[in-house]
């Protein structure tokens, strides 16, 4: 998972953790900044171009929880920290929670109210969430890495610095 280098750049590491971890396209951080240009925030319109300059069909979409608990791919969320825009990965998620790959905060773990309070950024209550799904091309050009869904267990290895509202 990578890990964001300055405060405005969630996006960016977001967009590299799914590249980089999950399809194997080798990329960094900075590279995605600079395809997107300096500004002092991205946009999911600003990471789905960049990922259709990789080779990838960006798909963003509004939908619920429910819907959400069907996918079985990483996606990049929109999240409304205390009235900040934030991009995290979703990994993987079950009708409790979910957890994410962080650029801030690294692996964690959150209950489900906890996540649709950030999550829910439309007014809609049909679709209240907001997610960017990347879709290969031409699937025999990616190496898909399924080990990036499968949620990380304390003990495995993978660092957990800590669970939010766990």
């Amino acid at each position: 998972m990578a890990k964001q280098q300055f405060d405005y750049s969630c996006g960016a590491a977001s967009l590299v953790s799914v590249l980089t971890h999950y399809y194997g396209v080798a990329t960094d951080e900075l590279e995605i900044v600079d395809r997107i240009g300096l500004k002092e925030a991205f946009s999911m319109a600003d990471l789905a171009r960049v990922a259709d300059e990789y080779g990838f069909k960006p798909v963003g979409l509004a939908l619920d929880y429910e819907t959400l608990m069907r996918f079985r791919r990483p996606v990049i969320v929109y999240l409304d920290y205390w009235d900040d825009g934030h991009f995290s990965v979703l990994r993987a998620i079950d009708r409790y929670g979910v957890w994410l790959a962080d650029p801030a905060w690294g692996n964690t773990r959150m209950r489900r109210e906890r996540f649709e309070k950030f999550w829910r950024t439309r007014d809609n209550p049909e679709t209240p969430g907001r997610v960017l799904v990347l879709l290969p091309r031409h699937e025999t050009e990616v190496s898909l890495n399924d080990a990036f869904l499968t949620p990380p267990e304390n003990g495995s290895g993978i660092a957990l610095p800590h669970t939010v509202g766990y």
